[in-house]
């Protein structure tokens, strides 16, 4: 076997030691256990050691001379506080870092700003190299404070702290709207110039509300112009229990004069823009209240003139 040094800087020496027999004999001409070799270039060398009855035993080393370290550092300059990096040191064979660390890529979570350097060595030639990390703050997101409402309502919340918003229920703004059936918790996360971000979280609580799913739908409406049942509509006990509407009036011959997707509409007899005479129409309406319950109703509804 062969021991020693095989990575060198050019210009460097080491020393190889045979061992294992009685006599040696190198590739270089030397016949010691031990020779000293200076390579310019990477260096293959082979030794044969021979014991006291003539047997033999070959063993080759390769030595790599490498130019002088030219040592580099990369990773992320600019951390979130908290955030962490990854630092990597190139250019040499071994690296010993100021923070004790001796592998050629280190993790650092700086809690501020913080300098780094690096020794890196082939052989006896060295280098160094620094870096240094800045440490931003975070953000302070803020949002609207715990709000009450009773079902079917709707409350805005507000965000503040970032340059951009990202809410749980998809909003993207600072200030969004919602209306949930049921207590809900929202939270924003916020994002400055820097990529830093925090986030902070509202409960909306939702109180049952009282709904009488009851629905009239008058059998007829004379729109002319005297004030009294001029148009005609459908009546809730409490709009604010509805949650999906649709009305669709059809006239004798199957054409559709009409439709509606909002619970509170007024139909004054008009289709394309002209008065339509007396005459029985077919509603088919559907209703969705927030108590989940279901109402499909197909009714008439004259038109007097």
């Amino acid at each position: 076997s062969i021991n020693g040094n095989t990575l060198l800087c050019r210009g460097d020496a080491a020393t190889l030691t045979a061992s294992g027999g009685n006599s040696y004999s190198w590739n270089t001409s030397s016949t010691s256990s031990s020779i000293v070799v200076n390579p310019t270039s990477t260096t293959t060398y082979t030794v044969v050691a021979s014991n006291a009855g003539g047997c033999t035993s070959a063993s080759t080393v390769t030595v790599t001379v490498s130019p002088p370290p030219v040592a580099l550092i990369s990773g992320n300059n600019t951390l979130c506080l908290g955030d962490n990096t990854i630092l990597t040191a190139s250019g040499g064979g071994n690296y010993s870092w100021n923070t004790g660390q001796i592998s050629s890529s280190i993790s650092v979570t700086p809690s501020s700003a913080t300098n780094y350097s690096v020794f890196v060595s082939v052989g006896s030639c060295k280098d160094t190299a620094a870096y240094s990390v800045a440490v931003v703050p975070n953000p302070t997101a803020t949002a609207a404070s715990n709000v009450t409402i009773s079902q079917g309502q709707s409350t805005t919340l507000t965000a503040t702290g970032g340059g951009t918003y990202s809410w749980s229920s998809g909003g993207a703004t600072a200030t969004i709207s919602v209306t949930p059936l049921v207590t809900t918790t929202y939270c924003v996360f916020v994002t400055d110039a820097n990529g830093c971000s925090d986030s902070a979280c509202v409960k909306v609580t939702v109180t049952p509300m009282e709904c009488l799913e009851e629905v009239y739908v008058p059998n007829a409406f004379s729109p002319n112009g005297d004030g009294e049942n001029d148009l005609f509509r459908v009546y809730f006990v409490n709009i604010a229990c509805v949650k999906k509407f649709s009305m669709e009036i059809y006239d004798r011959w199957g054409e559709k004069v009409f439709q509606s997707a909002e619970p509170v509409f007024f139909w004054g007899g008009e289709h394309n823009g002209t008065v339509m005479n007396s005459a029985v129409f077919v509603y088919y309406m559907y209703v969705q209240f927030v108590s989940g319950q279901e109402v499909n109703k197909k009714g008439n509804v004259s038109l007097v003139r």
